[in-house]
């Protein structure tokens, strides 16, 4: 990549959500012209994982007692 792709200005807008499982926010970087996902952060899959690992965890938790 070069210096000029770096200085590039986009036309993108945020999003921002909470994520069901986690509740933790999220932002999409969006580019305008095509409503193209640039960036997620933190990603979805990751709030994902994480929201199934909680599930499972409580559900050891809830054996155990």
């Amino acid at each position: 990549m070069d210096s000029k792709e770096v200085l590039r200005v986009r036309n993108t807008r945020f999003e921002f959500s909470v994520h069901e499982g986690t509740e933790k926010i999220m932002v999409k970087v969006i580019d305008e012209g095509t409503d193209e996902i640039i960036r997620e952060i933190p990603p979805e899959q990751i709030l994902n994982m994480v929201a199934k690992m909680w599930e499972l965890a409580g559900l050891l938790v809830d054996k155990r007692a």
